[in-house]
């Protein structure tokens, strides 16, 4: 900058030097009389200076934030701008020495408009490289730059710094505990010039209801994919350029590398937006192609804390509770992902333990939500200590109930199975399985030393999966032919309708639709944004084990004889309770088919 400046100032001193030569050649009458200043031709000459001036600043300082996270040459703009004020200067000076106010309005054009010519040719390149939102010389610009005229206080101007541009997202650094650390991480992120890009990203990703954000890069372009009530929807392809700036913020936020595009990194952040806070992860590694990036959103949870709100049947509440009042082992299972947290919180909550004293025994990698009057144990499991490890000490206290989130090992299955069985305790313990017969054949495959323990002990298995919600606002109606009905096992003439998922008409897609309605549908109501769904909602299973059942585990312990049984014994699967939600309009049946095929 300093040299661009001495640069300008050259050409000015030159300016001043050459003139009176100039001068020399011109007769008296075009001189006039001599030893006078114009003053109304110096002000605007100095005026125009200085705004070669002030713009030669802009250019310097933009194209330093260009340059960290893009191709932009900043030397080569910088030179370009200093050339084009000296062609000016020399056409001014040189070319154009008519005397008289014609020759200086002739002169002063001349330079007025290479001002003009330079300063909307970097312009438009600036335009290209950045968000909407830091464009100059548009309309909001322009708009915005007049509404600040008259105002000579900085607290009367609407004053925004870069970093306030875009969408109203709060983003604050947690990646380390050191308050330092986070301030330097938050403030190297809103110098960065992917700040704004950032803050679109993940402003995007929330407004369309998603838990996790993908980006995939390379070097065509960036894909980008949303997980929205637990299913991956593709997104548009985004361009690069702007995309790296976005990340390089994140990354800074974080406090990771942002150069580094090849190994695995991850942290967390956290932000608020539209009043309500986020935590978030970010993720990278490298690819073939590229780099993959995940971002993990975790807003406000809803009041989901018993089973009735996640849409428990009242008969199956009355069934669990009747279970967990008494003595013995029981499991809570479900996939990955699918509500076994939430269900595990309802399930504690339900219990009596308020009258009973609980023990809940935890990874300390691996907490979970409190729940008041149970009390956490913790153990280091990247240390390669189990529950088993705390078990033995835990019992001495004499709890009445002992919870365990995570059931991994044999070991802590058969203490726990003997607590249950001959210390008359109550056991919980979470499971990953499909089904609740499935998660029978888990434990067991943990290999306990008494299965026969376990087996006498097992009570019950609550598993949850989690369909997709029809969306209210555009849902279909249809009437089902019989042969449906009666595939579904509903009775006849019980269900005259069902519903489908809305489907867009190709013949309407650029039709108009009426304001405070959906831009998808043109229904008014909530909009799924053209998903049509809208939200989850659990299906439950509970399978209470009877004497055939525990039979069946210890003589055949195989998934279809299981379900045999337990079908035999009145057992409603997770088909059956789907179906229920189907003939109700709550989900659709391609949705219930799409969750049991998983």
């Amino acid at each position: 900058m300093k040299r661009t400046l001495s640069f300008m100032l050259a050409n000015l001193l030159l300016l001043a030097t050459t003139s009176p030569l100039m001068a020399q050649s011109w007769t008296p009458e075009e001189r006039g009389e001599g030893f006078y200043i114009s003053w109304w031709k110096l002000p605007l000459f100095w005026i125009l200076f200085l705004l070669w001036v002030k713009a030669s600043a802009w250019v310097n300082k933009a194209g330093t934030r260009l340059t960290r996270t893009t191709d932009f040459n900043h030397l080569m703009a910088n030179t370009t701008f200093a050339l084009s004020f000296a062609v000016s200067m020399l056409i001014f000076i040189f070319v154009l020495p008519i005397p008289g106010i014609a020759g200086f309005a002739v002169s002063f054009s001349v330079l007025l408009i290479g001002y003009i010519v330079a300063v909307m040719m970097f312009a438009s390149h600036y335009n290209k490289l950045v968000l909407e939102t830091e464009k100059v010389f548009t309309a909001d610009h322009i708009k915005f730059w007049f509404s600040n005229m008259g105002k000579k206080t900085k607290d009367e101007r609407e004053v925004l710094h870069t970093y306030e541009l875009g969408a109203a997202v709060e983003f604050s650094a947690t990646a380390s505990e050191d308050k330092n650390k986070q301030q330097s991480f938050l403030i190297a992120s809103r110098q960065s010039i992917g700040y704004v890009q950032a803050k679109e990203i993940v402003a995007g990703a929330i407004d369309r209801r998603a838990e996790r954000l993908m980006l995939d890069y390379s070097a065509q372009g960036v894909s980008t994919r949303y997980e929205i009530d637990g299913l991956w929807v593709n997104g548009e392809s985004v361009d690069r350029e702007a995309m790296d700036a976005g990340l390089e913020a994140l990354k800074l936020l974080c406090g990771l590398n942002p150069q580094d595009r090849r190994s695995k990194q991850e942290a967390s952040f956290a932000l608020k937006y539209k009043d309500q806070k986020f935590e978030g992860v970010l993720a990278t590694q490298g690819t073939k192609t590229g780099e993959r990036v995940v971002v993990t959103l975790e807003g406000p949870k809803a009041n989901l804390s018993t089973l009735a709100a996640l849409g428990m049947r009242d008969k199956m509440i009355e069934q669990l509770q009747e279970v967990l009042r008494s003595p013995g082992f029981v499991l809570v299972s479900s996939m990955p992902r699918n509500g076994l947290s939430t269900t595990w919180l309802a399930t504690l909550k339900s219990t009596d333990r308020m009258l009973r004293d609980f023990v809940s025994l935890e990874d300390e990698a691996k907490p979970t939500s409190y729940v008041e009057n149970v009390e956490v144990i913790t153990f280091n499991g990247s240390a390669g200590e189990t529950p088993a490890t705390l078990i033995p000490k835990q019992m001495l206290r004499q709890p009445d109930a002992v919870v365990v989130p995570d059931l991994t090992d044999g070991q802590t299955v058969s203490l726990l199975a003997d607590e249950a069985l001959n210390e008359e305790r109550l056991v919980i313990c979470g499971v990953r399985a499909k089904e609740s017969v499935e998660a029978l054949l888990r434990v067991l495959l943990l290999k306990p030393e008494n299965v026969s323990d376990f087996v006498k002990s097992v009570k019950a298995v609550l598993n949850v999966r989690l369909v997709r919600r029809l969306c209210d606002t555009c849902k279909v109606g249809y009437a089902p032919p019989p042969q449906l009905v009666q595939q579904l096992g509903i009775p006849a003439g019980r269900v005259h309708e069902l519903y489908r998922e809305w489907q867009p008409n190709p013949e309407e897609q650029n039709k108009k639709v009426p304001p405070d309605t959906c831009e998808f549908c043109g229904l008014e109501g909530p909009t799924c944004n053209g998903l049509a769904y809208l939200g989850r909602v659990a299906i439950f299973e509970l399978l209470l084990v009877d004497d055939k059942l525990r039979e069946a585990l210890l003589k055949q312990p195989k998934l279809d004889v299981l379900r045999k049984v337990a079908r035999q014994s009145g057992h409603r699967t997770s088909k059956d309770e789907g179906v229920l939600m189907v003939a109700r309009g709550i989900t659709s049946l391609n949705e219930l088919q799409r969750v049991l095929k998983q």
